[in-house]
């Protein structure tokens, strides 16, 4: 069972045309994290359209499909996941949910799907029918169906209404109520003497410490943040001298693998030239997404500044 603490997805529940899926894959690209559209994945695995699953196969047996990709992809870690308009209609599915994101539901009026499911079928280019709007009232039809799932939509821990918003202002809003949600997360997981402020962007969010002896704690910091992967110190040669040794003991200690890139000290150096050479640094050495860049400032080789330290740590 998974902690509320320590959820790391953002899932999106909702109902049909309410931007699940083209959110899911803007917020992911935002985040630089995974995406995953359950319902893309059923016709993946299953070979079929989801039409033809439910008339070839039956309901069930697409729900247990449904079930199936639903927990695969809530064990992944960093991924925005969106759902099909039914997942919550399953008790396990909405506990599952519960205990492994953030959980955001995108709302719209019944008008307003009305209209968006209209404009899909009238000017899609791969045109499907909609059984929402078959019948003699789909208004009706949506309003009735919307209605017995609103109380399942109580899980979501942040509500979006995305009927006057664009596709970008929606992706601002889940990312803004996942920093929300998880900030007690963040303060958990971060509280010590040591923590100044959290920094908070558009898409990322971050603590920053400020203390004494925080350079041999470097490692332990950068991992409590979930950083992996190699980390790349950079430096002036001055200040590297101050500082380097303890920096790479640290990050090794903890299990990083250190790569140093330093440059001569000086104004003069902070040229087109120089950045040339660090780009290449970091190309010869493989650095990724998930790698670290650890940069020191050069007020850090002042001499009365040695043992205290400013350090801000994204957590991406």
């Amino acid at each position: 069972m998974l902690e509320k603490e320590n959820l790391r997805n953002i899932t999106l529940i909702g109902f049909s045309t309410t931007g699940k899926s083209k959110v899911a894959q803007k917020v992911a690209g935002y985040l630089g994290w995974g995406f995953i559209d359950t319902d893309d994945e059923i016709v993946r695995l299953s070979g079929k359209s989801i039409p033809e699953i439910f008339e070839q196969d039956g309901e069930d047996k697409f729900r247990k499909l449904e079930r199936s990709v639903l927990e695969e992809a809530c064990r992944q870690e960093k991924v925005i996941i969106a759902t099909g308009g039914g997942v919550i209609l399953n008790p396990q599915n909405r506990e599952l949910l519960v205990q492994s994101s953030t959980v955001v539901c995108l709302e719209a009026q019944v008008e307003t799907i009305y209209q968006r499911l209209l404009q899909d079928t009238l000017y899609s280019d791969s045109p499907v029918v909609r059984p929402l709007l078959t019948g003699d009232n789909p208004l009706d039809q949506i309003r009735n169906i919307k209605s017995s799932r609103q109380p399942y939509y109580a899980i979501a821990d942040w509500v979006v209404s995305t009927d006057n918003l664009t596709i970008d202002e929606v992706c601002q809003e889940v990312i803004r109520g996942w920093h929300y949600t998880n900030r007690s997360h963040m303060n958990k997981d971060t509280e010590d003497t040591d923590i100044a402020c959290v920094v908070e962007t558009a898409s990322r969010q971050y603590p920053v410490y400020v203390g004494w002896g925080l350079l041999d704690k470097l490692g332990d910091k950068m991992r409590q943040m979930g950083l992996s992967g190699k980390a790349i110190v950079i430096s002036d040669q001055s200040v590297f001298s101050v500082y380097g040794t303890r920096s790479t003991q640290s990050l090794g200690g903890s299990g990083f693998e250190v790569k140093c890139c330093t440059v001569p000290a000086g104004e003069a150096t902070k040229n087109i030239k120089e950045a040339i050479n660090i780009y290449d640094f970091l190309v010869e050495n493989h650095v990724e997404r998930n790698d670290v860049i650890v940069a020191f400032p050069v007020s850090a080789a002042d001499p009365c500044n040695r043992k205290s330290l400013t350090l801000g740590l994204p957590p991406f």
